[in-house]
């Protein structure tokens, strides 16, 4: 259950986001954007298979917890993912990650202190669902879906640094945990563009270790169109409202959680037949998080074959 102290940020960012025109963690868990992109509706339901290689970059900043300072963490993800559509009803998607991450531990008084981890990160198996479909055969249609998306702790969790002591949580490649996503995703396509909107509910588990990440709040709308018969456009609103972190003392991180609302812009380059490329970046624009936080840009390329 989420508790109640994210509830007045919830509403206040989806009041903003309702009064918009409809329309993809530093940590993985920091992660937010559409389970599917606002131009879903913009492709072929009859192209059963999709494979892709994406890299994100993600980075934030926070206090430390413990001691005056701050430290900087910057992330790397490269994937490997494959969508496949056995009816036109239904998507499923799978996403196995292999992460590089960076933290750099800045004390008050004292030198630097950096440390990198790599490895492979969780796997993720999305399936999506449409319940309710709106049109015929000579109108555009619309569509309501029920998504699911299950994390699995495939990622190691027990990283340790050159003098044999456990890397802290957020230097994990893994989290050592499930954690599953549920909600609805509703899409409309218009002559050569669609609108989406999306509301997703995140609970994850704990670790062996005690570490449980916030459960998370996700709500997006966005809006994509076909530019020409090489270009597509989205612009999106994506945003998280999160829970704080409990660490493996059985403590709140203060310097966790929080609301937050990100502008996404993309766009999808088809100039090669079945082969595209995507670009997306997520900019901050409103947050409301708790303690000393810093979120920053992110950014996603991604290259897609689709037959």
């Amino acid at each position: 259950m989420f508790r109640h102290t994210i509830l007045p940020g919830a509403l206040v960012l989806a009041l903003a986001v309702a009064g918009l025109p409809a329309a993809a963690f530093a940590c993985s868990q920091c992660l937010c954007g559409s389970p599917t992109p606002p131009g879903y509706l913009l492709s072929d339901a009859t192209k059963k298979f999709s494979y892709g290689l994406e890299d994100r970059y993600l980075s934030k900043e926070n206090a430390l917890a413990e001691e005056p300072g701050s430290e900087d963490q910057t992330e790397h993800r490269a994937s490997a993912f494959v969508m496949y559509r056995p009816v036109p009803r239904v998507a499923l998607q799978a996403r196995l990650p292999w992460v590089w991450k960076k933290n750099t531990e800045k004390v008050t008084g004292e030198e630097e202190a950096t440390t990198r981890s790599n490895g492979l990160g969780d796997a993720e198996v999305l399936s999506r669902v449409d319940v309710l479909r709106f049109g015929n055969l000579f109108s555009r249609r619309g569509v309501v879906a029920a998504v699911a998306n299950v994390t699995m702790p495939t990622g190691s969790n027990d990283k340790k640094n050159d003098l044999g002591d456990r890397l802290e949580a957020h230097l994990q490649p893994g989290t050592g945990a499930w954690s599953g996503t549920f909600g609805l995703a509703s899409d409309l396509s218009l002559i050569s563009s669609s609108m989406s909107a999306s509301v997703m509910g995140r609970v994850n588990g704990e670790s062996s270790h005690g570490y449980r990440y916030g459960n998370v709040l996700l709500f997006n709308t966005g809006y994509a169109r076909t530019l020409s018969d090489t270009w597509q456009a989205a612009l999106e609103l994506n945003g998280r409202v999160a829970d704080k972190d409990r660490t493996e003392e059985g403590a709140d991180d203060p310097n966790s959680g929080g609301a937050l609302l990100y502008l996404a812009p993309s766009v999808r380059w088809g100039a090669f037949g079945p082969l595209a490329l995507d670009f997306l970046v997520q900019i901050p624009i409103a947050e409301n998080l708790y303690g000393d936080q810093t979120e920053k840009t992110t950014g996603r390329i991604a290259l897609v074959w689709t037959q």
